[in-house]
C-alpha cells in the first residue's frame, strides 16, 4: 500500500482527537465496529488514570506507518499524550488500510501500556 503521508497525519488526527474528546461510539463507528469496541477503549482509558488530550503538533509529525507482508495495509504505532504527564506510556496500535476517503480506513488493534 502506497502510504498518503497527509492522509497518515490525518486519520492519526481524527483517531486521537476522538479518544481525547472521550466520544469512544464515534470512534467506534469510524472503525466500522472492528476489533475493540467503544466499551474497551473506554474501559481501557479509565483503568490507566490519565486524562488522554489531542496529540500535539510535533508528535503527529512523527507519526509513521509501516507496510505489511500482504501489501494491502499499513500498520502504526501512535504514543497518546494525557493533560497528567505529557506523552504517556499509553500506545495506541493501528492498521490502516486504503479508502475512498480523506482518511484511511482503520482498526484499532490495541490501547494498551507499552
Amino acid at each position: 500500500m502506497k502510504l498518503d503521508r497527509n492522509k497518515l497525519k490525518a486519520t492519526v488526527r481524527h483517531v486521537t482527537d476522538l479518544l481525547a474528546n472521550r466520544d469512544y461510539d464515534t470512534l467506534e463507528q469510524f472503525t466500522h465496529q472492528r476489533r475493540l469496541s467503544a466499551e474497551q477503549l473506554a474501559t481501557a482509558i479509565s483503568e490507566y488514570g490519565g486524562t488522554v488530550v489531542p496529540l500535539p503538533d510535533h508528535a503527529l509529525e512523527r507519526a509513521e506507518a509501516f507496510g505489511t507482508e500482504s501489501g494491502q495495509a499499513c500498520w502504526s504505532t501512535v504514543d497518546l499524550f494525557t493533560a497528567e504527564e505529557g506523552r504517556s506510556d499509553l500506545t495506541l496500535e493501528l492498521t490502516l488500510r486504503q479508502s475512498d476517503t480523506d482518511l484511511y480506513n482503520v482498526e484499532i488493534d490495541n490501547l494498551h501500556v507499552m
